[in-house]
Formats: C-alpha cells, sequence, structure tokens
C-alpha cells in the first residue's frame, strides 16, 4: 500500500486560470490518493475546459483579421475572412476540413453564441457539451437563442451532452412550433436513401429525412424480430440479428414467411457470414431454457443481479396491453409515445417524446397516438413543476381513433393537475375525448381521496401511487407494496416505477426505462423488499456495475437515488420533471425554402468506391477533428 501526496487545499473549487495551472503542474496523479484522484480528474477538465475556450478567442481572431496590415497595426472585419481557415490549417498543419470545422465553431461560439462560450471558459462546460450548443442553435435568431441559454445553461453542468441535446430540441420545437412543424415536413419532403463503402470496405445503407414516428415502429418491429430470434435460439448478438433482419427486408428474402422460417434464414445468412474457426457452431440451434440465448441469463429479459426482471417480463396480473420482448414478427409493433394531453386536444403544439429518441412535433405525436389504440395508454398528472403526482391506466380511447393498429406500445398522456380539473369541469366540450377526460378526472379524483389529498399538488419529492386496476378496485400506496416478499413486482409497481423514474437511473443514462432491468436497490437476495421504495429502473449495463462493480447504490425516499461510486465519490440523482413549464413563445419568420419541392431523386448509389461519403444534411460543424489524417481534395 502507496500512501500518496497531499493535495493542495481547495483543489475542488478553484476556478480555472493561472492559479490552478499552477497548482496542477505540481499534482501527480500516480501519487494522489484514491479519495483525491478524482478532484484532480474534475480540476483537470475545468483547466481543459478553460485553455480551449482560450483558443477558440484566439482562433476567431485569426480568421477575422485583415491582410496587409501595418506593424503593430490591428485591422479586423465584421466577418471572418474566406480564406482564414487556411492561415489556422498552415499554422497548426491540420487538414483543409479540420481547419474550417474548428474554425467554424469557435465563431459560433465567440460570435453567435457568447453566454456557451462563457461558461466554457469558466470550465463550467466541456468542449463537447459546447459543441452540441453550437450544432443545434447556430442559425437559431437571438431571441430564441436567449431564451434556450437561460434555460439549459445553469443545468448544463450537470448534464451530458446527450442530455443537453434533447432539452435543446425540444425547447427549439416548442418555441415556435409552426417554423419547426414546416421545417420537418420540408425534411420529410427530402427524404432519401444513400449507399456508400466504409473504410474497411464494407457497406453503409443509411436513409434520412423519415418521419420520426414510422421510423419508430420500424425500428420497433426490427428489434422485437431479433429478440424474438434470439428467444428462439439464434447464435448471433442482437447488433448482428438487427443487421440482418434490415438486410432480409431490404432484398425481399424475409417476405411472407412465418416465424419459424424466418429464424431458420437468419440463421441461414448468419452461418454465411462466420469465420472459417466458427462455421462449426455457426448454425447451432441453442434450445430455450438453458444458459444460451433465450434462457434466463438472456440480455432480453434477465436479470442478473437476483433484482428483478428485464424489460417485457410481464406478470399475469397485466392484463393492459404493453411492451413485450418476444411479440409476433408478421405484424406491425406499437412503440412508446409521450405527450401532453392538451397537445391531444389540439389547445397547443408541444412536443411529444419518443424515450430513446428524443422530443418530436405535435403533429407526429398526434398520428402515432391516433394508430395505437391497442397500446397500453397511461395517464400522468403533474404539479405546476411537472412533476410527478399521480399516474394510473385508462381503457377510454377517443372515438375518433382508429379500431384496429398495431400491438404493443404505450401511449403516456401528460397533464397538469390545474388543467385537468378545467378540462374536466367542462369535458363535453372536447367531443370525442369527452369520456377519457372524465375517466381520467375520476380516477385521479379517487386516488386523492384514497389518500387524503385534497390540494391537487405535490412538491417533487412526494409521490402518489398507482390509479386504478383493471377491474375498478382503487389502489393506494399501501395496495402497491401489499407484496414486498415477491420476488418480481407485479404490473401496477412496475408501471409506477417506470412512470416515476423515466429512465435508468445512473447519473446521465436515457434508457428508457421500459427497455431496463427492474433492481432491487437492496439485493432482494440481501432481503431487499418489492416495493416501491426499494426498485428502480437500470440498464443492463448499469445493472451489471452494480452488481458486480463495487458501486453501490441508495434510496433515500422514492424517486430520490444517491450512488456511492469504488472511489468514495458520491452522486446524487434527483427526479427530473415530467412534463416541463411551457416556454414563452419566440417565433421568427418562416424560411420560403421550406415551400420548395423535393430535389430530383434520380440518385444512383457507387458502391465502387471506397470511402464515398454520404452528403452532408446538417448545416451545422460535423467536419472530421484535427489529426484525423483526411487529406483534402483535390483542386482539379
Amino acid at each position: 500500500m502507496l500512501i500518496g501526496q497531499v493535495v493542495p487545499e481547495g483543489l475542488a473549487a478553484m476556478p480555472p486560470g493561472p492559479e490552478l495551472a499552477c497548482l496542477l503542474a505540481d499534482v501527480d496523479p500516480t501519487l494522489v490518493p484514491n479519495d483525491d484522484v478524482v478532484d484532480v480528474l474534475q480540476a483537470c477538465s475545468r483547466q481543459l475546459a478553460h485553455y480551449q475556450a482560450r483558443m477558440f478567442d484566439a482562433m476567431s481572431e485569426v480568421i477575422s483579421r485583415l491582410p496587409f496590415a501595418g506593424p503593430l497595426e490591428i485591422r479586423r472585419a465584421d466577418h471572418p475572412d474566406q480564406y482564414g481557415s487556411d492561415e489556422v490549417a498552415a499554422a497548426l498543419c491540420w487538414t483543409r476540413r479540420s481547419a474550417e470545422f474548428e474554425t467554424n465553431l469557435a465563431y459560433t461560439l465567440t460570435h453567435i453564441l457568447p453566454l456557451v462560450q462563457e461558461a466554457l471558459m469558466r470550465g463550467l462546460i466541456d468542449r463537447g457539451k459546447a459543441r452540441v450548443f453550437a450544432q443545434h442553435m447556430s442559425d437559431l435568431p437571438p431571441e430564441q437563442i436567449a431564451a434556450i441559454c437561460s434555460a439549459v445553461l445553469p443545468l448544463a453542468p450537470g448534464l451530458t451532452a446527450g442530455q443537453i441535446a434533447e432539452r435543446i430540441k425540444r425547447l427549439i420545437l416548442e418555441l415556435d412550433p409552426a417554423y419547426y412543424e414546416r421545417r420537418y415536413r420540408k425534411g420529410i419532403r427530402d427524404r432519401m436513401v444513400v449507399a456508400y463503402l466504409d473504410f474497411d470496405g464494407t457497406a453503409v445503407i443509411s436513409a434520412s429525412g423519415l418521419p420520426a414516428d414510422e421510423a419508430a415502429a420500424a425500428w420497433e418491429r426490427i428489434d422485437s424480430t431479433a429478440r424474438a430470434a434470439r428467444h428462439d435460439g439464434h447464435p448471433g448478438t442482437l447488433d448482428q440479428i438487427r443487421a440482418d433482419v434490415v438486410m432480409g427486408l431490404y432484398d425481399g428474402s424475409l417476405h411472407g414467411l412465418t416465424r419459424p422460417e424466418i429464424l431458420q434464414a437468419l440463421v441461414e445468412r448468419f452461418a454465411g457470414h462466420t469465420e472459417p474457426n466458427d462455421e462449426e457452431h455457426a448454425g447451432t440451434l441453442v434450445p430455450t431454457g438453458t444458459n444460451g440465448p433465450g434462457s434466463g441469463n438472456d440480455p432480453s429479459g434477465s436479470d442478473p443481479g437476483g433484482n428483478g426482471p428485464g424489460p417485457g417480463s410481464a406478470r399475469p396480473d397485466d392484463t393492459e396491453p404493453g411492451p413485450t420482448t418476444t411479440p409476433p414478427v408478421d405484424q406491425p409493433l406499437g412503440v412508446e409515445v409521450r405527450v401532453p394531453l392538451s397537445t391531444l386536444l389540439e389547445l397547443d403544439d408541444r412536443a411529444g417524446e419518443l424515450p430513446g429518441w428524443g422530443p418530436i412535433p405535435a403533429s407526429a405525436a398526434r398520428r402515432l397516438v391516433a394508430r395505437q389504440r391497442l397500446a397500453q395508454w397511461r395517464w400522468v398528472v403533474v404539479d405546476g413543476g411537472g412533476h410527478l403526482v399521480a399516474e394510473g391506466l385508462t381503457r377510454r380511447r377517443p372515438t375518433t381513433s382508429a379500431h384496429a393498429g398495431p400491438r404493443g406500445g404505450v401511449v403516456e398522456l401528460q397533464v397538469p393537475a390545474t388543467l385537468l380539473a378545467t378540462l374536466a369541469a367542462d369535458s363535453e366540450k372536447y367531443g370525442p375525448w369527452a369520456a377519457m377526460i372524465d375517466d381520467i378526472a375520476t380516477r385521479y379524483t379517487a386516488q386523492r381521496a384514497a389518500h387524503g389529498d385534497d390540494s391537487g399538488e405535490r412538491g417533487p419529492g412526494e409521490r402518489s401511487q398507482d390509479g386504478r386496476d383493471p377491474d375498478g378496485q382503487h389502489l393506494t400506496r399501501a395496495d402497491l407494496d401489499a407484496n414486498p416478499d415477491d420476488r418480481f413486482p407485479r404490473a401496477a409497481l412496475r408501471r409506477h416505477v417506470q412512470v416515476r423514474d423515466r429512465t435508468c437511473v445512473h447519473p446521465g443514462c436515457r434508457c428508457p426505462a421500459v427497455r431496463a432491468d427492474m433492481d432491487h436497490t437492496l439485493d432482494h437476495i440481501f432481503g431487499g423488499r418489492t416495493t416501491q421504495d426499494d426498485l428502480a429502473p437500470l440498464c443492463r449495463h448499469h445493472h451489471m456495475m452494480k452488481t458486480e462493480g463495487g458501486w453501490r447504490l441508495e434510496q433515500p425516499s422514492p424517486g430520490r437515488f444517491v450512488w456511492h461510486s469504488p472511489l468514495g465519490r458520491i452522486y446524487p440523482v434527483r427526479p427530473e420533471p415530467i412534463l416541463p413549464p411551457p416556454p414563452d413563445p419566440v417565433t421568427r419568420d418562416l424560411d420560403p425554402s421550406f415551400d420548395e419541392p423535393a430535389p430530383d431523386g434520380d440518385y444512383t448509389p457507387d458502391l465502387t468506391v471506397r470511402e464515398r461519403a454520404p452528403p452532408k444534411s446538417d448545416p451545422g460543424p460535423r467536419s472530421p477533428g484535427p489529426g484525423d489524417g483526411s487529406d483534402d481534395p483535390a483542386p482539379f
């Protein structure tokens, strides 16, 4: 055992700059004790962000300087010089593409997003997070930039880049729904498929401009078909099977086949692409019930740490239609969609959400909900801050919805308590939705009465319980926790935890709760109870990390979590709002190009050209970074 050096006092809270740089210069990370080494890591990250902001400042100045200045003279233009990035490329020995990308990012941050640049300079965010702001906001008008920065930047230090992007995209959709609805429709008109050869000689087929609701349904069918094949004994990984399913759908080889025939076709395709030394096992089916695919150890639905079943392992008392891991593969499948009830009633155009994908326009959410009559329909009542007050199921459907549709999926209807009271007071006004509004209001009122709550509002730390079960009996807090010795949570308790926690509860993880394992915070084999204060969704990776990786999880109160890392660090996780309050509208002038017809689709993919790149569809900076070795294209 080694005794490490003493870390300078105040290092954890010291802002970046010359003083922190001097301190870090004297710190040898290999000699830092375990309980201080993370402080050194975070300090280095702050200082690196500070230097990155300084570099962006310098880079922005280089590309804005005018040529032919005299000695000690500063000649600066109002916009970047056309060939300014070439100066950067020559000075730093970068490719032209890398220099153009970096200078574009630098100018965007320093001139268009100065608040983001300031946060980078202070070490509050890193370069990756700053780049997310630039990618999504570089073409927004100043008013929208100000609104988004005020809403997201204060939270950015505690969010991952993916979480920041999701918040920005939702705000963009809700600040000006009409503008982005037209942009969305323009994107669909320009939909296309691109094919090219990757660096290793394999082919990539990519589709862009797809309607979000239809793409989610297509992915659900691809994924469920792959999981069904795994369940039936396919020896490949899920990624391999998904790729083979896509090819089978493209080339028609799976068209019209039954489930056993699909499995056999996928196994034969898989066997044709194995390595020579794997041929012995390439076509061998592993029987369901063994330790291979389809057994209790299969990633599609197991519980590796003895803490509850994985996604789709429904209990017999779950009588509502819902998601499953091995549905029939010969019919369309539903998806999970979350949408404010006010949007479905066309009172506003707030964004919907596809868990695991992100926010979608109101029009796409409405179309998806209209098709999913056979899905499980959940209602979620929130308080003024958007936090959970109550949740349950409804069997009512709007009279205008289709009488058929795909099986499976989840429709989550979100409504503030105050708005629900207003809607219920005049429900007949909403025609085909009236019966559903009355049903939700009745169930919510019954819950409040059962819990002795007459306020209709709760704070974010107070959680109400399940609504009425399918037989009409109201479930109280005691009902949800009535079976603490069960090995697996029953349907109502499982649903409540999924709605409450939304995603895997590890910091920054966005895996949807319905696809995560239901984990006992205190493992069931060590006396953990199957109750709401000892259950949480964990994705497979973080579930295994908790079980085998030395991480420890506590749940001080239902829905609030504290992670303890092997190095002694503490990472609290607080509940996120389910339906954040809507932003004040900030509109912009419509872009005339949104009304232009789609471009000519006469495009033939050239699969003979190695490393052919797809055309750029994102106006933001997406070029390779410095040092990637890319050569500039020839000028002739």
